[in-house]
């Protein structure tokens, strides 16, 4: 496809992609800061290629036609505003993105004299850590919950009820393609709920945030496509969901969160949008879609710890889940890599321990029931197993 020489050029330098710095060239069309279908479909590639850690800088410059000062800076300010807006609704926390404006004279990289006398902008994106050193299974990952499949016009109302008992309640015409236009055709949506300890351990969710616990009401990931595109949330747009829930907590709020080596680690949104106290649940407003959390940082202070010694060359982890308070941990790693220790537990708390790993395509794992202590210690041994028995195993863990 041919561009005219007028296009103004978008710049995507990767700084920390495996290791390496990498390029990538996308044009808008002549006059607009709307992102078209290949560059939505350039920024999305780009994007999932980042891993946790890794920060992105996308550039915005511009080509010799540069005439008027003040528009160009203009346009290329709205094409910023749009990448940043583009990430935000991807579920990057705004704490993660920042617009960085350079007079062209200091930035590098520039392609022509005439640039010394506009503003660059840049858009950094950084995909944050958990903040929770994880053992992790590189090879091992459970299959996902099949997600609950839903059909609605965009231009109309729509409250979707789940099986578990959440609701969520979708503005008319709130739908958007990741292009900016409107969505005015039928929706595909899909719900996954996450209400139980198992539930969550089964799919790699944890009750923890930065190394902090939580009490958790319910996890959900939304999902929506029309027309085989993927769609999101207007910008300034909102969606509302309860969730149903009997569990007091004091001061909940919305989380989101991102996978890393198979966990998904919570993160506050800030400024901090509280859920409200409902018949039967929570109810709180989201601006995306993806992974939504209604939870509460854990009021008990945690003082118990628990020590796993596995004998064993291939990696490991494991869930412990506290059925009484609804918690669901991973351990982290001991600096020797021997042990997987669990920290902050609450003391004197049954409690169902399951330990898993993969080697040569094969699953091993060792389940039990325990009490928490202030120093516990536990030397497990794996036996050969399936894949399912495995997750049938997690899926009734604390039930």
């Amino acid at each position: 496809m041919k561009y005219l020489v007028s296009a103004f050029l978008l710049c995507v330098s990767m700084l920390s992609l495996s290791g390496q710095t990498a390029q990538k060239n996308i044009y808008f069309s002549v006059d607009s800061f709307r992102l078209n279908a290949e560059n939505v479909d350039l920024v999305q590639k780009t994007f999932d290629a980042m891993n946790a850690g890794d920060k992105a800088t996308f550039r915005v410059l511009i080509h010799d036609d540069a005439k008027n000062k003040g528009l160009i800076n203009e346009l290329d300010r709205k094409r910023s505003a749009e990448l940043f807006d583009f990430f935000y609704l991807e579920g990057v926390p705004a704490a993660n993105l920042k617009v960085i404006k350079t007079p062209g004279r200091e930035a590098k990289g520039f392609i022509s004299d005439d640039m010394k006398n506009l503003l660059i902008y840049d858009v950094e994106v950084y995909k944050a850590l958990p903040a929770v050193a994880f053992a992790t299974l590189p090879t091992l990952r459970l299959p996902e919950e099949q997600p609950q499949l839903f059909r609605f016009q965009a231009n109309e109302e729509k409250t979707i009820q789940g099986s578990s008992g959440t609701s969520v309640t979708f503005p008319a015409r709130v739908f958007e393609y990741k292009t900016g236009v409107s969505v005015t055709g039928e929706i595909q949506l899909e719900l996954s709920e996450f209400l139980t300890p198992a539930a969550m351990a089964s799919e790699g969710l944890i009750t923890q945030s930065d190394a902090k616990s939580l009490q958790v009401a319910g996890v959900i990931h939304l999902r929506a496509t029309s027309n085989g595109k993927e769609v999101r949330l207007h910008k300034g747009k909102q969606l509302s969901v309860h969730f149903s829930s009997a569990r007091p907590l004091t001061g909940p709020k919305l989380f989101t969160g991102n996978f890393s080596d198979g966990i998904l680690n919570l993160h506050a949104v800030e400024p901090p949008d509280m859920a409200q106290p409902a018949a039967a649940g929570y109810s709180l407003t989201a601006p995306w879609m993806h992974w939504l959390a209604c939870a509460a940082p854990e009021t008990a202070e945690g003082k118990g710890t628990l020590d796993l010694k596995v004998t064993v060359s291939y990696p490991v982890t494991a869930r412990l889940v506290i059925p009484e308070t609804g918690n669901v941990y991973v351990p982290l790693l001991s600096t020797d890599s021997k042990d997987l220790i669990f920290n902050g537990l609450p003391l004197n708390k049954k409690a169902s321990l399951v330990v898993f790993g993969e080697k040569d395509g094969k699953v091993f794992y060792s389940s039990e029931e325990l009490t928490t202590a202030a120093e516990g210690k536990e030397k497990i041994a794996l036996k050969e197993g399936s894949l399912d028995a495995l997750e049938k195993t997690l899926q009734h863990t604390g039930n």
